[in-house]
């Protein structure tokens, strides 16, 4: 067996995981980059909420530059969180852009009223990121009572209450997909590890072939060695002196 093929095996290996692992990537990023576009999509009922505020004209400017902010940061927490191993590490940046997110909330209720609740849905799903776990379900839980609680203090319960469902399906979908990935990020480090030991039993059978292989010429030169005498006692000892 070539000595070279164990090698030639583990760096083909090694290739075609580091190839999974950026293909994996790459795919996570194309997802999250569509996931942003979708949500973006669902602030044009804010926007419109904005557009048709009884406030001034000065207002109601001041009322879509700052969902073009919240836009804007929370395609900016969606990137920062784009690789898993940033997932529920407590980021900064994205803990920072999340804290931004909902001051920006909070200055549109003036123009938005309980409207401004439509939010609620982006802060939940960076939430269901961003933080450990246990905050994230105590987050998702917050947001639901904020959404149940505005409106019923502005008594518009019945036009939102659709929201709350809304809220709860992305809490839970977005924190069922972590949970996914964590699942999913485990198979492939166990994979991963029953691929190096699969390759160190490879490496362990080569190296047993080539030893033994070694072996048996050293005992095949020792056992010819004795029967060499005469004009051929010179090559025994030459046979005897490479065995030494």
């Amino acid at each position: 067996m070539s000595s070279g093929s164990a090698p030639a095996r583990s760096w083909t290996a090694a290739s075609v995981a580091r190839t999974d692992t950026a293909r994996a990537r790459r795919s996570l990023e194309r997802r999250n980059a569509l996931m942003a576009a979708v949500w973006l999509v669902f602030l044009l009922f804010p926007v419109a909420g904005v557009a048709t505020s009884d406030a001034s004209a000065a207002a109601r400017a001041a009322g879509m530059v700052g969902l073009a902010v919240f836009a804007a940061l929370d395609i900016l927490v969606i990137v920062r969180l784009g690789p898993p191993e940033r997932w529920g590490t407590g980021d900064r940046v994205a803990l920072a852009g999340i804290c931004a997110c909902c001051l920006v909330a909070i200055g549109l209720v003036p123009l938005l009223g309980s409207g401004v609740a439509g939010l609620l849905p982006y802060v939940v799903s960076l939430t269901s990121y961003a933080l450990p776990l246990r905050w994230a379900w105590a987050s998702l839980v917050a947001a639901i009572a904020v959404a149940v609680g505005g409106p019923a203090v502005s008594g518009d319960l019945a036009r939102w209450w659709p929201l709350t469902v809304v809220v709860l399906a992305v809490g839970v979908l977005s924190l069922g997909g972590r949970l996914a990935e964590i699942r999913a990020a485990e198979v492939r480090q166990a994979q991963e590890e029953a691929r190096l030991a699969d390759e160190r039993d490879r490496m362990a059978r080569d190296v047993h072939d080539v030893v033994g292989h070694s072996l048996a010429v050293i005992l095949a030169q020792a056992e010819s060695a004795q029967f060499l005498t005469g004009e051929g006692s010179y090559k025994g000892k030459k046979h005897l002196d490479e065995l030494i």
